[in-house]
């Protein structure tokens, strides 16, 4: 027997001691059975824990430390529970769950534990939207947050999400420490059995609707018009993906005058098995197809949708002919960063908005032309949170605008994490506000790069299936590394391209302090190429944008056009990377 062999069968051992699920250990069981043939899925399985992304633990719901199960949530809530003990005397804990399979058992059995260990655990008495959940743990005072959620991930996934005590993700050092506690837990036999009496009297306080309402009356703040401005007689049709995202838009539309929402009836309540779509994501091609068409039999332009857990936001409209387009998170990022930018300089306010790295250069652009103060950060919503916070802390200038083109928003400081919901209701005022100008969206984007210049963008991925499909994406972004910035110029037939590469804190350029497993070319401020993996699936990420000035308003559309055509021939040349 080989020592990986040996290793592999004193994990099982461990793990099936600790597996309460019957289905899961049959897993562990066959992977046993099956010798070397399902010693790599073991391995993958039991060699490592699952650690944090850029929107925190995500796995599959199987067998093992490396996925979700109630072993990672017992691991998990342990070592939370250990550091709020050693760290706050502030122990209260919000948990929330979404609509995914086992999501509400994990929660009560998060709960449960936290509580077991001193935790003033409060539990929602169903399911919630994320934000939701992220704005109860301000509401409540409480010293953290967590959230059960994937997303807008496969169907066979789920995770967990950890807010601060100021509604915005755990960041630094503290996921460090939880990972490191994590592996280092007491078996979860040993631990329920060491803790019975303490189990069987924890007691769970509800959660009830009043955080609800103190949100609904939070976000209403955030609008971004006067009602004289807007038409709120605006039809559009919204979709939440079969998640958890429709009582509470709906509520939030209705509180500001919005009557005409038209649902998707076929999803829209909430299902884990999202039975309608392959993947629920409003970025995935034929995601939308069910609400396009309940559009075209009512006769509606616009259509709106969340993911699953609504913390994102994607919007559709028709366009002059009659065809479906989605909105790119860039053009939404920039047109609602617009009119934040104008409703803080209305009031007063010294506006500090921010965008991760991947986004558009365009809220950058507007920026320095509006008078706002702008700083990116690295990819996901804490990063893009912590640094504007540090940059606001050190300044006169208020966080009013974040964004990420991965369709996520944030609207002022309701709460310090994107948000769906709230961003919906900041675009339903913009359709409003459109329909009274008798402004198309195509028309307006086209008034925003008169003003700051023309940004075309493209972003696409390469996933990575299999045991193996981390090693995979590993050797690929390997080679990514190694190409020279001559012979990236050489293939887009350029002079000269600047390479970064963000592995190593950068020092003396644009991307001054970043660190990350991220690779850029560019020529500034022309073209920008960025390769990344994902942080929440296997698979390597590409984003690419193009910008030049307006040379006259007649020419813009076929200036528009041109940048385009060089984007798709600059994509395909960027094949040779696979």
């Amino acid at each position: 027997m080989t020592e990986l062999a040996i290793i592999l069968e004193k994990k099982c051992r461990d793990y099936l001691l600790e597996e309460p699920d019957t289905a899961l250990r049959t897993q562990i069981h066959q992977l046993l059975a099956a010798k070397e043939a399902g010693f790599l899925e073991l391995e993958n399985r039991l060699m490592r824990h699952l650690s944090f992304g850029t929107a925190g633990l995500r796995g599959r719901m199987e067998a093992g430390y490396n996925r979700m199960n109630l072993v990672t949530v017992y691991r998990f809530c342990y070592a939370l529970g250990v550091e709020l003990k050693k760290t706050s005397n502030n122990r209260r804990v919000v948990i929330g769950y979404d609509a995914r399979e086992n999501s509400e058992l994990f929660a009560k059995e998060a709960s449960r534990i936290l509580a077991a260990m001193g935790a003033d655990a409060r539990l929602f008495t169903s399911y919630v939207p994320t934000p939701l959940c992220a704005y109860a743990v301000k509401n409540l005072s409480a010293r953290a947050g967590i959230m059960i959620t994937a997303s807008h991930n496969p169907k066979w996934d789920n995770g967990i999400k950890l807010f601060a005590e100021n509604s915005a993700q755990a960041y630094g050092p503290i996921l460090t420490v939880i990972e490191q506690k994590m592996a280092h837990a007491p078996l979860r036999n040993e631990f329920f059995e060491t803790h019975q009496h303490s189990l069987k009297e924890a007691r769970v306080q509800e959660i009830d609707d009043e955080v609800f309402k103190n949100y609904l009356s939070d976000i209403k703040k955030t609008k971004l018009f006067n009602d004289d401005e807007i038409d709120s007689a605006i039809k559009v049709v919204y979709t939440p993906l079969h998640g958890v995202g429709q009582r509470f838009f709906l509520a939030a539309a209705s509180q500001e005058g919005f009557g005409n929402v038209t649902l998707v009836e076929a999803q829209s309540e909430p299902n884990g098995q999202f039975p309608s779509v392959c993947f629920p994501n409003p970025e995935e091609n034929h995601t939308l197809d069910l609400a396009w068409e309940t559009a075209r039999a009512h006769d509606i332009n616009w259509v709106f949708a969340n993911d699953p857990d609504a913390d994102r936001l994607q919007v559709s409209v028709r366009d002059e002919n009659q065809e479906w387009r989605r909105l790119t998170g860039n053009e939404m990022g920039s047109i609602l960063g617009y009119f934040a930018i104008n409703r803080a300089l209305l009031k007063g306010i010294k506006p500090l908005v921010a965008s991760s790295i991947v986004s558009s250069r365009m809220l950058r652009a507007m920026s320095e032309q509006l008078g706002a103060t702008y700083v990116d950060a690295l990819t996901g919503f804490s990063n893009i949170v912590f640094k504007a916070l540090e940059t606001q802390k050190a300044s006169d200038c208020h966080f009013i605008y974040g964004y990420e083109e991965a369709i996520g928003f944030l609207v002022d400081q309701v709460v310090l994490d994107k948000d769906g919901i709230n961003a919906g209701l900041r675009f339903l005022e913009i359709a409003g506000f459109l329909k009274k100008s008798q402004q198309t969206v195509s028309e307006f984007v086209a008034t925003l790069y008169q003003q700051f210049g023309i940004f075309v963008n493209d972003q696409w991925s390469v996933r990575f299936e299999g045991v193996n499909g981390m090693r995979k994406m590993a050797s690929v972004m390997a080679a990514v590394r190694a190409l020279p910035s001559e012979k990236m110029a050489d293939m887009l037939s350029q002079s000269e391209v600047q390479k970064y590469d963000l592995n190593e804190a950068q020092k003396n350029n644009s991307y001054e302090g970043m660190q990350a497993d991220v690779i850029i070319f560019e020529i500034n401020p022309f073209l920008r190429l960025i390769v990344r993996p994902s942080g929440t699936e296997p698979k390597i990420k590409f984003y690419l944008e193009l910008f030049e000035k307006v040379s006259s308003p007649q020419r813009l559309m076929n200036q528009k056009s041109v940048l385009e055509r060089r984007l798709r021939e600059f994509r395909s040349k960027l094949a040779f990377i696979l």
